[in-house]
C-alpha cells in the first residue's frame, strides 16, 4: 500500500506516463449529418473586399467589391458570387444568381450582418406579397422557394465557423493566384 501510495504522488512517473484525458465532442446538428442535395441547407458570408476594375485596360480606376461565399452545410461544397457593394439589394442580386446553377436553398446560416439581415426582411415581404396576388397553383411553386433563414446568436462567431473557414481557404487561395492583379467583373 505505501508502495502504491508513493508512486501516485510521484511527480516525475506522472510526467512520464500521464493520465490521458478525452475531450468529449458534441454531436453535429442533423442538418450536417443527413443527406441532403447540394445547398439545401447554405451558410453564407462576405470576405474582406477586392479590387475590381471598371473596364478593361491601362490605369483604370478600381473600385471596391465583395465576394459572397455560399457554402453547403452537407458536402462542404462553395459557391462564389461577386458582389459590387455591402448593401442588401446586392447580395439579394447574388441570393437570385445562386440557385440559378446551384438549386435554391430551403435553409440559409448567416451571422447578423446587417445586409444579411435585411435581404431576410426584404424576401419575407416579397413572400407575403406574392401570397396575396398570385393563385394557389402558382403559390405552391413559390412556397417551394421560400428560405428559411438562421442567424447565429449574437456575439458568437464560433457557429460559423464551416464558413469562416471557407472564407479564410478562399483569401489564402486568392492571394496566391491573382496576388496584386486586379481583375474585372
Amino acid at each position: 500500500m505505501a508502495t502504491k501510495k508513493f508512486i501516485r504522488q510521484c511527480i516525475t512517473c506522472k510526467k512520464q506516463e500521464p493520465i490521458r484525458q478525452h475531450q468529449l465532442m458534441g454531436d453535429l446538428p442533423e442538418f450536417r449529418v443527413n443527406p441532403e442535395r447540394a445547398f439545401y441547407h447554405c451558410g453564407v458570408d462576405y470576405t474582406g473586399f477586392v479590387e475590381v476594375k471598371a473596364n478593361k485596360g491601362r490605369g483604370i480606376k478600381t473600385t471596391k467589391g465583395y465576394i459572397a461565399l455560399f457554402v453547403c452545410m452537407v458536402t462542404k461544397a462553395v459557391h462564389l458570387e461577386l458582389v459590387s457593394d455591402l448593401t442588401s439589394s446586392a447580395f439579394l442580386a447574388a441570393v437570385h444568381r445562386m440557385p440559378a446553377r446551384r438549386g435554391a436553398p430551403r435553409h440559409m446560416y448567416s451571422d447578423n450582418g446587417t445586409n444579411f439581415v435585411g435581404a431576410h426582411r426584404k424576401l419575407q415581404e416579397e413572400y407575403h406579397h406574392l401570397q396575396n396576388v398570385f393563385s394557389d397553383k402558382l403559390f405552391t411553386e413559390i412556397t417551394k422557394l421560400n428560405i428559411e433563414w438562421h442567424f447565429n446568436a449574437p456575439s458568437w462567431p464560433q457557429a460559423g465557423g464551416l464558413w469562416e473557414r471557407a472564407v479564410r481557404s478562399l483569401k489564402h487561395h486568392l492571394k496566391r493566384v491573382i496576388g496584386q492583379q486586379k481583375l474585372t467583373f
